[in-house]
């Protein structure tokens, strides 16, 4: 027969309630963001790779040139509050042109399609982080990753350049992401919710605040600090992942995204 459990006292059951609920929300978020993070830094591991197959396959030229834009690929639709956020910081062009055109491989420029639409359903919070790190220096990190990769010499066709592949992701994207982390860190952190306004009567009740407006101002200034510290600890997290190394690094990946070349 099961014990009956009384409840430590009055007022307890709420509040273990709203705990269990931050706990949930904690948790999920965590889970988001190493999903999302891992996603980002798997795409520019497999991105990287495709260039240097496409380099040692002749397709792209020596002294290529790299640019980018905003994402042109998206893989799935989002809604106002959990909208699509892409993987990468943006979208990849070499001599102008999407990588995905550089071959007449379907399978290929599918892959390499599908790395620049990888989205992932997030709170808008995630939005808001990943384009004050892009506007901070992770699109110029994901380039120049890309650069040292097809600067190489051309070598074996259908191969990719694993030790070349490699540095450039672990000694030019990893340490330029994490300074445009820090950077967006530093631009958010310095923002500070602003004063309520004080709103005074007219007429008779000229000289008394207004009480509703400025609840309502408070309330909206609380909402945006909560925003805030959302995006912060997004940008935090982004930068504990970062040294989270993705499988697509690994001989094995590299020789299934090898294999696509026949």
């Amino acid at each position: 027969m099961s014990q009956v459990r009384s409840s430590p006292g009055p007022g307890v059951r709420k509040v273990e309630n709203f705990r269990q609920k931050r706990v949930e929300r904690f948790e999920s978020s965590l889970a988001q963001v190493s999903n999302h993070c891992a996603g980002r830094n798997t795409a520019v591991a497999e991105v990287l790779c495709f260039l240097s197959l496409l380099r040692n396959s002749g397709r792209i030229p020596a002294g290529a040139t790299v640019s980018s834009s905003g994402a042109r690929f998206q893989s799935i639709k989002g809604a106002a509050e959990s909208p699509a956020a892409h993987c990468l910081p943006c979208q990849i062009y070499v001599n102008g042109r999407d990588p995905s055109t550089l071959t007449s491989n379907s399978q290929a420029a599918l892959a390499i399609r599908s790395c620049f639409g990888k989205c992932t359903l997030l709170p808008l919070a995630f939005n808001h982080a990943d384009s004050a790190a892009e506007s901070n220096g992770l699109i110029q990190a994901f380039e120049q990753a890309c650069r040292e990769v097809i600067s190489a010499e051309a070598g074996s066709y259908g191969r990719i350049d694993r030790e070349r592949v490699r540095h450039a992701y672990d000694a030019v994207w990893c340490p330029l992401a994490r300074q445009a982390y820090r950077a967006a860190l530093s631009q958010k952190g310095s923002g500070k919710a602003p004063l309520p306004r004080v709103v005074r009567g007219i007429g008779m009740e000229y000289g008394m605040i207004d009480l509703e407006s400025l609840e309502r101002q408070r309330a909206e200034i609380s909402e945006k600090q909560v925003h805030l510290n959302e995006v912060l600890w997004i940008l935090q997290q982004y930068l504990v992942k970062l040294h989270v190394r993705p499988t697509a690094l690994e001989d094995r990946r590299m020789s299934e995204m090898e294999s696509l070349w026949g």
